[in-house]
């Protein structure tokens, strides 16, 4: 037998997938949706109210939004509380945590 040459007619494309950023639900928020399950996540506040959403990037220390989208988003207290003191440390703004809800998308 002779071995087959399979040439491949199609070029793959690239798929690009587009960065889905989760609701931030407060407490009261949560209580007024009982239907959803959630999970608790943590964001890092500035001292003005602003929340970081980029961290050691670009040859600065933080960059702030007020728009709470943008937000980094941490899955544990350890993690946010890590970047946090890291953060403080290298700044002399005074940042804290912010406790936050999404939905929780898996059974």
């Amino acid at each position: 037998m002779k071995p087959l040459n399979i040439k491949k007619t199609e070029t793959l494309k690239n798929m690009t997938k587009l960065a889905t950023t989760p609701r931030l639900y407060t407490e009261v928020e949560m209580a007024s949706h009982p239907g959803l399950r959630f999970k608790e996540t943590w964001t890092i506040v500035s001292k003005d109210g602003l929340y970081v959403h980029s961290y050691l990037q670009n040859n600065k220390i933080a960059e702030y939004s007020s728009d709470e989208k943008k937000a980094d988003v941490f899955t544990t207290y350890e993690d946010a509380l890590t970047r946090l003191r890291t953060l403080d440390m290298i700044s002399r703004t005074k940042h804290t945590l912010r406790r936050f809800m999404i939905e929780n998308t898996n059974p």
